[in-house]
């Protein structure tokens, strides 16, 4: 469900210091030396033109970078048997991570194995909640709304939002962006959780965005190359990336520091069940009437929303009279604590349709 809990785990004991081209194959023989973005394209192999997505059969997991590797050929494209050999060549030639940090990678990645002293791992293994995949990701459901973890981009939209018009992501945009996408998040899922433990390997996951997408030395990361990314789990050698030509390893652990120190204060790093957001809108909705009629709405404009029922303003007209105030940040008037259950049943039937 995120980015790359994989392969901030390697980086984990560092960072705890803080406590289309389509699919073309390889018949070129020219390359430019420079690629549309001015990077050096020796850095490139046959397997970046070598993407395409996962047939019926291939395994996929909750983490975009995995994925990525896995739909270039870097990793096997089928996401069964990742060894610790196969690992470390395939996050070398595809991102420039260094064999030290990939071995650390291979070695938290088997946590998600059941087998004892395994040696491998497949990517269905990945879903487990809690081991890799996480709450609050920056690209999927919450694994409580969708197990398969699959890319959604209502969510990720949510998250790139607080970016603005920005086209050049720094740390601290980053962290903003992180705190207020789990806030968010934390909203809608009465079961969200994110430990102490678990913060430098999520922070983590940011940092390697500024440096797979900027270098590790500028973690300034290029929103175009982001949003490709985690769009098609496809590198974006199209829009002119290339692997950064300084070696991913130590210096990641200072980025996720920098970015917990720069994360939003108002904003908790860490939520449990009993203090998400969720609970805290619920006794909100408690202290006025039309408190409670809001949050009423707002909850089935989200059950509208995860059906793709997209003509709620005609088939349910108070609901959507009321969702029409509220975007504009009127308090409803004279509608009641909840005035529109009477198109509850309506609702029920369109759920069905």
């Amino acid at each position: 469900m995120q980015i790359s809990s994989l392969l901030v785990m390697g980086l984990a004991p560092i960072a705890y210091g803080f406590p289309h081209f389509a699919n073309t194959g390889v018949g070129h023989s020219f390359r430019p030396p420079t690629s549309k973005a001015g990077n050096d394209t020796n850095r490139l192999k046959p397997q970046h033109f070598m993407w395409k997505p996962p047939g019926p059969n291939d395994l996929r997991s909750p983490c975009p970078v995995m994925n990525t590797m896995a739909n270039h050929g870097f990793v096997p494209r089928d996401g069964r048997n990742m060894t610790r050999e196969i690992l470390i060549k395939g996050l070398g030639d595809g991102l420039n991570i260094a064999e030290v940090r990939a071995i650390n990678i291979f070695e938290n990645a088997l946590q998600v194995n059941p087998i004892p002293n395994a040696t491998f791992f497949d990517f269905q293994m990945m879903h487990t909640h809690n081991i890799i995949e996480h709450d609050g990701s920056l690209s999927r459901r919450d694994a409580v709304f969708d197990p398969t973890n699959s890319f959604d981009k209502g969510t990720f939209d949510n998250f790139v939002s607080y970016f603005g018009d920005e086209q050049a992501i720094n740390i601290s945009m980053i962290a903003n962006a992180r705190a207020r996408h789990a806030l968010d998040m934390s909203r809608i899922n009465p079961t969200f959780n994110i430990t102490q433990a678990q913060i430098p390997v999520i922070v983590g996951e940011n940092a390697m965005l500024l440096v797979i997408f900027g270098r590790p030395d500028n973690p300034i990361a290029n929103r175009s190359f982001l949003e490709y990314f985690f769009r098609n789990e496809r590198l974006p050698v199209e829009l002119g990336w290339v692997p950064p030509d300084v070696a991913i390893d130590a210096t990641v652990g200072p980025i996720v520091q920098d970015i917990i120190a720069q994360s939003p204060p108002d904003v908790p790093l860490t939520f449990t069940p009993q203090t998400s957001a969720w609970i805290e809108t619920r006794q909100w909705r408690q202290s006025e009437p039309w408190h409670m009629a809001i949050l009423d709405v707002l909850d089935i404009l989200d059950i509208l929303d995860i059906l793709e029922i997209e003509d709620y303003p005609e088939a349910f007209p108070k609901i959507g009279s009321m969702g029409d105030e509220l975007q504009r940040g009127l308090q409803p008037r004279d509608h009641g604590p909840t005035p529109f259950f009477s198109d509850y049943h309506s609702l029920q039937t369109g759920c069905k349709r």
